[in-house]
């Protein structure tokens, strides 16, 4: 009963803690005995692969588990006759461990196992610890290496240590570290002179010297950073001489830091005396808060050297210069943003272009406009996406107003050139929804990138199915940019769908686009499709057709001209000239008597073209076809050859006494559009018979209203009769204003008869009334040149007009009126210039006597 009572008993605190201690200190001891044979099992198996690798294997334990059982190793290691610690890399831990924190029992298993390792990391570690330097004194006495200092130095990586601290423990080995100097190992040599540099004596002073030309760069940085002289000159001497000269970026950038440190009075290097490779390392060391090294930077972007231009770039992005120029542009101060761009486009020449960043939501119409600029020619193809997408949003329908009309079309420019397919992209967008604004599409169809036909081949092949779509044109040839197999099918669709599917513009467009692509394999819907277009545009489909076989093509064009079907029949025999084979001429001669008149016009227009003289004569009979459409395109096309043969032939036939006036009419409708002098003067001829067709005559010389025709008139109208002259006269009139301004500047010609008939003409034009009236306009220029006009005319209407401006405030145009009284000679003229006699203005003084004089003087004559 007493056992049970006291089995049930609840057990004390104290002795609740003792049974959990127990139970870890047990857990631990089994953990430790488990681990124990498990590390000695895992060691055994690295041993054998050791032997026969002799390659030293680390053991997958964690950290906490290897320090541990490091006495355990080292009591194998002794077992075995091996160094495991090596082995096992664990003296690669006991190396971290002392960098952390050097422990000596760590230390000297360090210098036990693994002092070709670790030489450098136990001295670092003692240098910061005297307390145990005596370890590693006693080491090096009684390690009986040569060169032991060496041996600590192969041990590092050419790692920072205290080198004034390691002067003191290794006073007494001087000599051997400067001697260190002389080793090739740079490891060694980087060891001595961090050392050396806190020595004072005069053989360590001067092999620092000459460390700044070590061909070590860390032991150049070394000597950089760390030395001090009195000679502060000299120091600075050699930074300078490094800083724009050494090789190495990591010396210069060490050098500047210096001179920046402890020589700013001394610095004194002037840039522009400096040559390329110095500019260029003085550059890319610059300060990025001094203003005064962002200005140099910004002159060497002047220089027109690429690289002197790459590093100032990189400079001005780093410092913050080149985004600030880009969002503080004001297109307002022309010369400054001139200037930046200057600037800016230099940068992103040289594939500096970070600065473009355009993703600011805030980002300024001025920036924009830069950027549009610059990304015409260079920069990141990415960012034309962005600026796209910001101006196609601030431009929405202010694409025509300053600066976002720039801005939009240099977007755009840059879109087509240079823009990914994320751009391209929003441009298409843009063109189907500026479909109907022809200005727009003329200028942007052209500017289309080549075989994108990923992007534009749907909205193009939509264009030319659109009747409403109005640059045809542009975008022919726009199309022709695409590869053909991207549009060819959709072509070929339109024209062979049912005529109730497109309108007949649409199917022109299309037949006007196949014959641009010249593809020689679509001769045939070539051919069938050509009635299409009208006579003269099927001319221009032709010279493809050259490029066929010869057999081949002919056999399709006897096939077409057998068909009967006139529409087909005709186009294509005003089309056979252009492919310059004259095979086709039986065919064309026997049309010539084709009962359809299409056909008949069809073969005058091609033999014509030929300008063949053995079949041409056959067309003279046309003249006299029943049909008078007919009759007028044979009598154009012969006047349009104007050689001597059709224009004896017109000007008999016109002249014929026994001709019909049907087939007369028919001639002078052909001489209308003929801009031969031989035809003008045949017009000028039948006017003067002033019999018959007079008033077509009339109309016809209306047609003739070049300078040169017009001169030939008024030189006509001096030889011929008062009647002729009068219808002349008419015929000028009909001419319009065009004929009157050209006339107007005869009136200024020392040719007598070409002035006295213009003058003529002029008067009953109603234009000597129309400069009267402007002696009273408003601006002075045009009161100037009205009475400088009447002066020239010199009529009794002028001279009435003229007095007028007498009066005028201009002294410009009273000094004309003066000139136009003493050229007219007359008693009014003088009563006029005795009243200018008194005139405030000199100059009209001095004319008004002089036209007195010579009034005078004409008197005594």
């Amino acid at each position: 009963m007493n056992f049970l009572v006291s089995f049930l008993r609840v057990p004390s605190i104290t002795e609740l803690l003792l049974s959990i201690s127990g139970i870890i200190l047990f857990t631990l001891f089994l953990v430790y005995f488990i681990y124990k044979r498990k590390i000695r099992i895992d060691i055994n198996h690295q041993i054998e692969i050791w032997n026969i690798a002799k390659k030293n294997i680390p053991i997958n334990y964690p950290n906490w588990i290897l320090i541990i059982f490091s006495s355990y190793i080292e009591k194998l290691s002794i077992t075995y006759g091996l160094n495991l610690p090596v082995i096992l890399c664990l003296d690669e831990l006991w190396i971290k461990l002392t960098n952390k924190n050097g422990k000596k029992k760590t230390i000297n298993r360090i210098l036990k196992y693994s002092p070709d390792k670790g030489l450098f990391t136990v001295m670092k570690a003692v240098l910061k610890q005297p307390g145990l330097q005596s370890i590693l004194v006693d080491w090096i006495d009684n390690s009986g290496e040569f060169m032991v200092l060496r041996k600590i130095a192969l041990s590092g990586n050419g790692e920072q240590f205290d080198g004034e601290k390691a002067l003191l423990l290794f006073k007494d080995r001087t000599d051997e570290i400067i001697e260190m100097l002389g080793d090739s190992e740079w490891k060694s040599r980087h060891f001595a002179i961090n050392i050396l540099i806190f020595d004072s004596g005069e053989r360590s002073v001067e092999a620092v010297w000459d460390s700044f030309r070590d061909s070590s760069v860390f032991v150049r940085i070394s000597s950089v950073k760390l030395f001090n002289s009195d000679n502060r000159e000299k120091l600075y001497n050699i930074l300078e001489r490094l800083l724009l000269n050494d090789p190495s970026f990591k010396v210069r950038k060490a050098a500047r830091k210096r001179i920046n440190e402890n020589f700013k009075d001394l610095y004194k290097i002037s840039p522009f005396k400096l040559n390329i490779e110095q500019q260029i390392h003085l550059i890319e060391l610059m300060d990025p808060e001094s203003k005064q090294d962002e200005n140099i930077a910004i002159e060497f972007m002047k220089t027109g050297n690429k690289e002197l231009e790459l590093y100032a770039s990189r400079f001005l992005f780093k410092n913050g210069t080149l985004r600030r120029l880009l969002l503080s542009a004001d297109p307002g101060y022309a010369k400054g943003f001139e200037d930046t761009y200057s600037i800016l486009e230099i940068a992103v020449a040289v594939d500096c272009t970070t600065f473009l960043d355009l993703a600011d939501p805030n980002i300024t119409p001025g920036a924009l406009l830069l950027a549009s600029r610059i990304l015409i020619k260079n920069g990141d193809r990415n960012i034309i996406t962005t600026l796209l997408q910001k101006v196609l949003k601030i431009s929405l329908d202010r694409e025509n107003i300053q600066p976002y009309k720039e801005i939009y079309e240099n977007s755009i420019l840059s879109t087509c050139k240079r823009g990914t397919d994320e751009a391209l992209e929003l441009l298409n967008n843009e063109i189907k929804r500026r479909k109907y604004d022809k200005p727009f599409q003329d200028w942007i169809l052209d500017k289309l990138p080549q075989n994108r036909e990923n992007i534009f081949a749907a909205t193009l092949l939509n264009f030319l199915k659109n009747k409403k779509y109005n640059s045809d044109i542009e975008l022919r040839k726009a199309l022709c940019k695409l590869p053909v197999t991207s549009i060819l099918s959709d072509i070929i669709d339109i024209l062979k769908a049912d005529n109730n599917k497109y309108d007949n513009s649409i199917r022109r467009e299309t037949l006007k686009v196949l014959g641009s692509l010249n593809l020689p394999h679509c001769t045939q819907y070539i051919l069938e499709n050509l009635y299409i277009l009208p006579l003269d545009e099927a001319k221009q489909y032709s010279l493809l057709l050259t490029k066929n076989d010869t057999s081949a093509f002919r056999t399709k064009v006897k096939n077409i001209l057998s068909s009967g079907d006139a529409a087909s029949m005709s186009h294509l025999i005003a089309a056979l000239p252009e492919t310059e084979r004259k095979i086709f001429l039986p065919e064309i001669k026997e049309s010539l008597q084709d009962s359809n008149p299409e056909v008949r016009i069809a073969a005058v227009w091609a033999l014509s073209d030929y300008n063949n003289g053995e079949y041409l004569p056959l067309c003279f009979d046309l003249l006299r076809d029943p049909v008078e459409k007919v009759r007028k395109e044979v009598g154009n096309t012969l006047a349009c050859l104007a050689n001597k043969k059709t224009l004896t032939v017109l000007k008999d036939t016109l002249f014929d006494t026994n001709e019909s006036l049907a087939v007369k009419n028919a001639v002078l409708h052909g001489l209308t559009i003929s801009i031969s002098k031989e035809v003008l003067e045949i017009i000028l001829l039948k006017l003067e018979e002033n019999i018959e067709l007079l008033e077509e005559t009339i109309t016809v010389l209306s047609k003739k209203d070049s300078k040169s025709d017009l001169v030939i008139i008024l030189k006509f109208m001096e030889k011929t009769t008062p009647a002729v002259r009068e219808n002349i006269i008419k015929s000028i009139q009909r001419m319009g204003r065009k004929a009157e301004s050209i006339i107007e500047t005869l009136l200024f010609t020392d040719n007598k008869i070409l002035h006295k008939h213009a003058v003529s003409i002029l008067e009953n034009s109603g234009i000597v009334d129309l400069r009267i009236r402007e002696l009273t306009h408003r601006n002075p220029e045009i009161r100037q040149y009205a009475a400088k006009f009447l002066l020239k005319t010199g009529t009794l209407k002028a001279f009435r007009g003229i007095i007028l401006a007498a009066k005028d405030p201009d002294p410009k145009v009273r000094i004309q009126v003066v000139k136009a009284l003493d050229h007219m000679n007359s008693t009014d003229g003088l009563a006029v210039l005795e009243e200018l006699k008194n005139d405030p203005v000199k100059r009209v003084r001095n004319y008004t006597l002089w036209a007195l004089e010579r009034y005078e003087a004409k008197k005594l004559v």
